[in-house]
């Protein structure tokens, strides 16, 4: 059976609240078997009991069954009512045995059944209170003679005019064979109860087997090599990956996987020992691999912590960064083309304005030369006016170059 505890709370209050509902039907059948059982011994048996007490008894037990009832869905302390209910099953039955001969009343056997209800309703501390209650009430039953003194012989006063002879010749017969029944009732409610909470571990233990076996197959399939070291600063358990890429022969000395389980453990002892730490440490490293050459690796070191908090395992994510660091330096390069792009674009904005100023003077300065009279008869004035032209050609070379820069730095 599945301990309850105080305050229980979702399904296990659920449980608690069917167990006394199944309680509550139970005791009005004691109920009415007392009152039934009270009749036939005084009228059909003729034995001298207090139907007055008895019938008492049995109203009160109606009365507080009833007001337990009522409470069941309305109140959230269950387990107190719970307790309270059965505290008073077993008043109720001490002071009926006390009033019909005690130990005499072979139906003292009854006491068991308020330790099975305890057991099975009722927390571990609460059912033994109840099955210390059980036998405080079942030494009282040794004064049953002085608080009530009863004649249990069978008479000639009931219908089947037995005589006088002992109570027990009739009520061991039916203690026993009421004892059996209810033991029987009783084993069958546990043992139902128990082949429920077995189907329900069987059908959660195969949920759980299939979870594990998709995150297996998640673990090992992952493009991420994983790794855990345990408190001893050994390799517990790593992945396929990580046997792909360094090889499967584990982690030996001479291959690239010791190497980072050995970086683990560097890291992993501290970290073990260090509650505090709790977030990832985050470290780089170039490694050789099996079929992909030497290869650059990003390594996530966290630590793993039980359910006190403290750190027993260390577990290592290994992530292959070779062609995320390549494409990074491809992006940088295109970073830097563009921003020499820009810069020449700039550049060659700047220079064009000299080279302007330069080719509209020499055009003027050839213009001069030829127009001006005293210049014509310069013995120089051919090779002045081809170098002046030269300048011109030359400026104009220079613009078209830095205008194609332009044209290629710029969206027209």
């Amino acid at each position: 059976m599945r301990e309850i505890h105080s305050h229980p709370n979702g399904e296990e209050s659920d449980v608690l609240r069917q167990r006394l509902i199944w309680l509550s039907s139970i005791r009005r059948f004691a109920a009415v078997g007392m009152i039934l059982a009270s009749l036939a011994g005084r009228y059909v048996f003729g034995i001298h009991i207090p139907l007055h007490l008895l019938a008492l008894l049995a109203g009160f037990t109606f009365v507080y069954n009833r007001f337990y009832s009522q409470k069941i869905d309305q109140s959230a302390l269950l387990s107190s009512i719970a307790f309270q209910q059965i505290l008073l099953d077993v008043l109720v039955l001490t002071i009926t045995l006390l009033i019909t001969g005690g130990f005499l009343n072979p139906f003292f056997t009854f006491y068991f059944f308020a330790v099975i209800l305890a057991w099975i309703v009722l927390d571990h501390r609460q059912s033994i209170w109840i099955t210390v209650l059980v036998a405080i009430g079942f030494s009282l039953q040794y004064f049953a003679s002085q608080v009530n003194p009863v004649d249990l012989h069978l008479s000639n006063e009931g219908l089947l005019k037995m005589g006088e002879l002992p109570f027990h010749v009739v009520g061991a017969p039916f203690s026993f064979i009421t004892t059996a029944i209810l033991t029987a009732y009783f084993v069958s409610v546990i043992m139902g109860d128990l082949r429920k909470r077995e189907r329900e571990v069987c059908a959660a233990r195969r949920q759980t087997e299939l979870e594990l076996n998709k995150l297996d197959n998640i673990l090992h399939h992952v493009e991420a090599g994983m790794l855990v070291v345990g408190r001893s600063n050994g390799v517990e358990w790593a992945n396929d990956r990580l046997q792909t890429w360094f090889g499967a022969e584990g982690m030996n000395e001479s291959k690239a996987c010791y190497r980072i389980s050995r970086f683990a453990q560097q890291y992993a002892p501290p970290r073990l020992a260090d509650e505090a730490v709790e977030t990832a440490q985050y470290f780089d490293m170039q490694l050789p691999t099996l079929s992909n050459g030497i290869r650059d690796f990003e390594i996530v070191v966290h630590p793993i912590s039980d359910a006190r908090g403290e750190h027993i395992q260390i577990i290592e994510i290994i992530l292959d960064v070779t062609e995320q660091k390549r494409k990074n330096e491809q992006w940088a390069q295109a970073q830097r083309l563009a921003a020499i792009g820009q810069l020449a674009a700039g550049m060659a904005h700047e220079i064009n304005t000299p080279l302007g100023t330069i080719s509209i003077l020499a055009q003027e300065a050839r213009d001069m030369i030829r127009e001006n009279a005293r210049l014509c008869d310069c013995p120089n004035q051919k090779e002045m006016e081809d170098s002046l032209q030269t300048i011109y050609d030359q400026t104009r070379r220079c613009k078209d170059i830095t205008q194609s820069l332009l044209n290629v730095s710029r969206t027209p």
